[in-house]
């Protein structure tokens, strides 16, 4: 009896832990659900399902065999890549198992202790002078609330069967229907979709439901997490093709199916636009005034259009661009349509005079953005007589220097300092009727080089020797004053640049009191604070040693 009694105890015992470890995963899992960021889900639940293995040492010897693997396969199962709340579910539903599990064992226990000590009880009483002896069956039900409530006493007749007790419902419920958004729908103009399902069904009753929203293309993960009643309207999504399902967790704690994905597409519809009558408008160039010398020239000029509907459009003008203009003056007229039909218009004047004085034309060009001592080619070969006689071409460079009277269009040149120059080309006749053009030429300060490194090596080990407890280091990298002569250097020393640089070696000493792993690197600069870029970074190690 005493044993029997201990033994009840140890799962009243077992009973209420289980009981408040479910208390405390209900809880958990409600915060995980609440939390977005994936990884913190995952440390939470990692801390909740380490209680297990305690529970298991203290009271699994109570749980069957069967029981007793299934919370262990929990433990082992679980790896940081899975879902939390898909193993919530999961914990939940072996939770419940055990509990059931623990209290009918409880109960049958109770039970035939109490059937064996009032198997023979006798109750006499007295008013008629007759003694009934009646036996009566005691049963007692612990931690469950029956009529009187947990722990009642409950007394039967001896020929009344003991009451049964239902074994745990393990049958999952079926998938829910899905209603909205339905296979194959498509949504416009609008990014707020509520989901909504028909209620699920089951023996034990629906507990919750877990909901799964994909994006199509990647399968990507939008939305996972359980939903208490049969729509979910919180989850804003954007233009693309989705697909969800859904899932019902009963009262037991079994999970049921997903149900099969319903695919569906939120469109745009592109609203409709009032009636177009704006012309469209046409930009031509002001009023265009040349000189020739002979009957006409030809002139360039550029039209555009641009509508507020079709946005820009061609414009077509009375005269194309290029072609040729007689003395006098042209009205250029320009117009265009847009697609409803709507015309703009634009004109412009173009005058052409004789030239009084026949003279060349001075065209040029240069190239530019080079560096001392590097030649700058400057092109006049578009330069020419209205005439068709023949120029010469004299070139200032802007540097003190230039080229006199040369019959070639085409010249070179080479500035030796960094800087913006002026080059004026003037073009002569024979006649001495002049044209000038001028063209700026930049001069750009050159690159400074990049050291290579040298000593000490990346990965070099370096020691300080006891007593003195220093590592002299001396740093060596490539020489670069062959290609500059006021080149100086700047040491970094892990981040820092060191305040005893820069120096015009190409090497530096510096002692070292700690052991550690440091970092070095080297940089050029010059005496006109022109700064050159970082070699790569070198790593050195500094140790201890006793060895001389």
């Amino acid at each position: 009896m005493t044993s029997s009694n201990n033994n009840i105890k140890k799962r009243k015992k077992a009973h209420a832990a289980f009981s408040k470890y479910q208390k405390k995963a209900e809880k958990t899992c409600k915060k995980i659900n609440q939390i977005d960021d994936q990884l913190e889900r995952q440390k939470i639940f990692e801390k909740l399902i380490q209680d297990i293995p305690n529970l298991l040492d203290n009271f699994g010897d109570l749980l069957s065999k069967q029981l007793q693997e299934e919370l262990e396969d929990l433990v082992d199962s679980y790896v940081s890549s899975q879902i939390p709340m898909s193993e919530c579910i999961k914990l939940a539903s072996k939770i419940r198992k055990t509990l059931d599990e623990l209290q009918l064992q409880t109960t049958d226990a109770s039970m035939d202790d109490t059937s064996k000590s009032s198997a023979n009880s006798t109750t006499s009483t007295s008013g008629t002078g007759t003694s009934i002896s009646t036996k009566m069956i005691v049963i007692i039900i612990s931690g469950i609330v029956v009529g009187g409530g947990a722990g009642a006493v409950y007394f039967f007749p001896p020929d009344t069967p003991q009451p049964s007790y239902p074994s745990p419902d393990t049958s999952p419920p079926p998938s829910p229907s899905i209603i909205s958004p339905y296979y194959g729908d498509t949504i416009t103009d609008t990014n707020s979709i509520t989901f909504t399902w028909n209620s699920s069904y089951d023996n034990s009753g629906i507990d919750h439901y877990f909901l799964k929203v994909h994006r199509d293309v990647d399968n990507s993960l939008i939305f996972n997490g359980d939903v208490y009643s049969t729509s979910y309207s919180n989850l804003s999504l954007g233009y693309d093709n989705y697909y969800w399902q859904i899932l019902a967790v009963d009262n037991a704690g079994n999970t049921g199916s997903f149900s099969s994905p319903a695919y569906f597409t939120i469109v745009k519809t592109e609203p409709e636009h009032p009636p177009d009558n704006i012309p469209p408008i046409i930009e031509v160039p002001n009023n265009i005034t040349r000189e020739t010398s002979s009957n006409g020239t030809p002139i360039n000029f550029q039209a555009t259009a641009n509508d507020n509907v079709d946005g820009t459009i061609t414009a077509s003008c009375s005269q194309s661009s290029g072609s040729m203009f007689s003395i006098g003056t042209t009205t250029v007229r320009c117009e265009a349509f847009d697609k409803a039909g709507n015309k703009g218009t634009a004109s412009f004047t173009v005058t052409v005079t004789e030239r009084p004085v026949e003279a060349p034309i001075a065209i040029m060009d240069c190239s530019s953005g080079v560096i001392p001592g590097d030649e700058v080619k400057c092109d006049a070969s578009g330069s020419y007589h209205p005439d068709g006689t023949s120029i010469i071409y004299s070139w200032n460079f802007g540097d003190g220097k230039s080229v006199l009277d040369d019959p070639y269009p085409e010249t070179y040149h080479a500035y030796d300092s960094p800087g913006t120059y002026i080059v004026t080309l003037t073009v002569t006749d024979k006649a001495g009727n002049k044209d000038t053009a001028s063209f700026t030429v930049t001069v750009i300060v050159p690159p400074l080089p990049t050291p290579i490194l040298d000593t000490p090596s990346n990965g070099a080990i370096l020691y300080i020797i006891a007593p003195e407890n220093e590592a002299l280091v001396e740093f060596t990298w490539s020489d670069l004053s062959y290609q500059n002569d006021n080149i100086r250097y700047d040491i970094e020393i892990d981040g820092q640049i060191h305040p005893w640089g820069p120096t015009t070696e190409p090497r530096f000493e510096l002692p070292f009191f700690m052991e550690g792993i440091y970092s070095w690197r080297v940089r050029a600069i010059d005496t006109s604070g022109n700064v050159g870029p970082f070699s790569e970074m070198s790593y050195f190690e500094v140790k201890e040693t006793t060895i001389r």
